[in-house]
């Protein structure tokens, strides 16, 4: 009796392996390695392109490294739209742990790829927003980085709908620690802080986040939505934000400076 039933976990490992096999092969073929750096397929010439700093593609990373600089505490970073992990391998190498959300799911094998090296850092597939559940995503096939949640564009040539993906809310991970927060989801923020809340109020970080006009292109949102609940809450502009931060702002609450 013993004999079959390890016959039968071994035929099981056996297809489980198998199935594992087929499942990284799979994705794998989209995405593709550059100097080390995982990066998906559809966009490799661009990458292929950009300056490396300590073996990252300078996209955004360098921005990163200029507010790591004026932050006070490095105990835990949230990167929300955490794309390849440009940014979020920067935040590993100097807080203590990393939680990097990335619902595009190319994105995400190529983040949970690069962050292999860092233990105290984990890639997430998930969305990150107001509430608790299950959404879409409106993926560009060719673009990623312009990928958000799914918002009513018919699939066509450009993007295709993706999903369903979890969603969850930064207060849903009841995290005390918080010391910074990233936000780049291409005008899904204003949910993001939303959802944020009493965790903002609790821990205090500095929230860097993008405000680009995409909430009234992409959602019909009114356009700095996130900064103007950021405010709300009494969180004022760094007086020392780097200097070429685009359309990214960085806030703090005034007693950290």
């Amino acid at each position: 009796m013993s004999t079959k039933k390890v016959a039968v976990s071994t035929s099981t490992s056996v297809l489980g392996a198998v199935i594992d096999h087929l499942f990284r092969r799979k994705n794998l073929r989209h995405i593709s390695l550059i100097d080390g750096f995982w990066v998906p397929l559809t966009e490799a010439h661009k990458y292929a392109k950009l300056n490396f700093i300590e073996g990252v593609p300078d996209q955004d990373s360098t921005k990163i490294r200029q507010v790591i600089e004026l932050l006070p505490k490095l105990r835990c970073a949230l990167d929300v739209g955490a794309n390849i992990g440009t940014t979020a391998t920067v935040l590993a190498n100097h807080f203590e742990t990393v939680q990097a959300f990335e619902p595009a799911p190319d994105l995400y094998e190529a983040l949970k790829r690069n962050l292999v090296g860092y233990p105290d850092a984990q890639a997430k597939l998930m969305v990150v927003g107001e509430e608790i559940g299950e959404t879409y995503l409106t993926l560009y096939t060719k673009f990623g980085q312009l990928s958000h949640v799914e918002s009513g564009h018919l699939a066509t040539k450009k993007y295709r709908k993706v999903g369903p993906i979890k969603q969850i809310t930064i207060d849903s991970l009841n995290l005390n620690d918080v010391d910074f927060i990233k936000i780049d989801v291409e005008g899904f923020e204003g949910p993001v802080v939303s959802g944020a809340k009493e965790t903002l109020l609790r821990c205090r970080p500095a929230v860097l986040v993008e405000q680009a006009g995409n909430e009234e292109k992409n959602f019909g949102r009114p356009v700095n939505e996130a900064s103007v609940f950021l405010e709300s809450l009494g969180m004022i502009r760094h007086p020392n934000s780097p200097r070429k931060m685009h359309k990214d702002r960085l806030y703090i609450f005034p007693n950290k400076s």
